[in-house]
C-alpha cells in the first residue's frame, strides 16, 4: 500500500474530516481511511462509498438528535403544547403498535410475514417491524393493507371490531 493520494478535506455536519485514498500496486483503491480534524486515525474503509455513506449516517443522526433536543425544550417550555404538537401521547402511540401487531398478525395467519408484504405491497422489513409492535404505520400504509386485505382502517386500527 505504498500509493496513495495527499488527504481531502471534507466539511460534514460542521465537523472537519480528512480522508486518504490508498492504492495496491494495480491501481484498484486498497483502503479509503478516515482522520479527524486533529489528524487522528478514525476509521478505514473500503471504498470512497462507503465512507461517504458513513459520513452521511453520522449527519442523520447528528440532526435527529437536534430535533429530539429541541422538541424536548419545547416540550419543557409549553407542557400544554407539546401533546398536540405531537399528535399522540406515549401511552396512545404504545396501545396502537399493540392492536396494529395483533391485527396484522391476524391478517397474516399462516402466511409468511414476507409474503404478507408482497400481498399489501410494502417492504418486508417494514411490516415486521408493524407486526412486532415497533413502528406505528403510516396512514398510506394502514390504507394500502386495508385495501388489500379487504378490511377496514379502523378496524386495524382496532376502532371497530368489524372487519367492514
Amino acid at each position: 500500500m505504498a500509493n496513495c493520494d495527499s488527504p481531502v478535506k471534507l466539511t460534514v455536519g460542521g465537523k472537519e474530516w480528512y480522508y486518504q485514498t490508498f492504492y495496491r500496486d494495480d491501481g484498484e483503491v486498497e483502503a479509503v481511511r478516515l482522520y479527524d480534524a486533529g489528524g487522528d486515525f478514525v476509521r478505514e474503509y473500503s471504498s470512497i462509498y462507503r465512507l461517504t455513506g458513513s459520513l452521511g449516517m453520522m449527519v442523520r443522526r447528528q440532526r435527529e438528535e437536534e430535533k429530539r433536543r429541541a422538541l424536548k425544550v419545547r416540550e419543557e417550555e409549553f407542557p400544554e403544547k407539546a401533546e398536540s404538537e405531537l399528535g399522540i401521547t406515549d401511552e396512545e402511540k404504545a396501545e396502537i403498535k399493540t392492536v396494529v401487531s395483533r391485527r396484522l398478525s391476524e391478517l397474516c395467519g399462516d402466511m409468511l410475514s414476507k409474503d404478507f408484504a408482497r400481498k399489501v405491497g410494502l417492504s418486508a422489513g417494514v411490516v415486521r417491524l408493524y407486526m412486532l409492535g415497533d413502528r406505528v404505520p403510516t396512514a398510506s400504509a394502514i390504507k394500502r393493507i386495508a385495501d388489500r386485505c379487504g378490511v377496514s382502517a379502523d378496524w386495524i386500527l382496532g376502532r371497530t371490531d368489524k372487519t367492514e
